[in-house]
């Protein structure tokens, strides 16, 4: 009798170390080693930029480079997420000015010249839809890689954004987080199709 309760006790451990442990985290395991994955979530749903379909629109666009303009010296960082099939034609897009380390960087509104750091959500069916964070609306970018040597950014982020409109008033906003694990080219920018 002592073996079956032994053997019962032992299995209900095993069972019990070996069940998955549900995080809540809709996307798979973040990654920091340049595996060109970009993922976000739109008000709740899951959409995966994959690469290495055929197309003329590019799944994942980053750029991070030292630009020397008359705005001053400064790293700008741009990354985009596609995820274009059938259905479905909707991207992230998220810039942040003056970018030389890993952190937190605030998204919030545009500013002259395209200076600012902000972000965007594109929904282009039925009807072409964009989406930008404002000082009301905001986000953050948390760049936990960024490796200058083999070229990997990798990060979360999460932002809400309101719909733009010219010349008019909405009230539709968007919640939309994710992540991203990519590989870029120094001073130029890079497309995965």
């Amino acid at each position: 009798m002592k073996a079956v309760t032994l053997i019962s006790l032992l299995l209900l451990v095993l069972l019990t170390a070996c069940k998955k442990e549900d995080t809540g985290d809709p996307f798979p395991p973040h990654t920091e080693v340049g595996e060109n994955t970009f993922y976000f979530r739109v008000n709740g749903t899951l959409y995966e930029s994959e690469v290495g379909h055929i197309s003329s629109f590019p799944r994942i666009r980053v750029f991070y480079n030292h630009i020397d303009t008359f705005l001053n010296n400064h790293y700008r960082f741009e990354i985009r997420g596609n995820k274009v099939i059938l259905e479905h034609n909707k991207g992230v897009g998220i810039i942040v000015n003056s970018m030389p380390n890993k952190g937190v960087y605030s998204l919030s509104d545009r500013e002259l010249y395209g200076t600012g750091s902000y972000a965007f959500y594109r929904d282009v069916k039925p009807v072409e839809k964009y989406f930008y964070t404002n000082n009301d609306y905001t986000g953050e970018l948390n760049i936990t890689k960024l490796d200058t040597v083999n070229h990997i950014i990798s990060g979360k982020f999460r932002f809400r954004a309101k719909r733009w409109l010219h010349n008019q008033e909405s009230n539709q906003v968007v919640t939309v987080d994710g992540q991203f694990d990519v590989k870029y080219k120094p001073n130029i920018g890079v497309s995965y199709y």
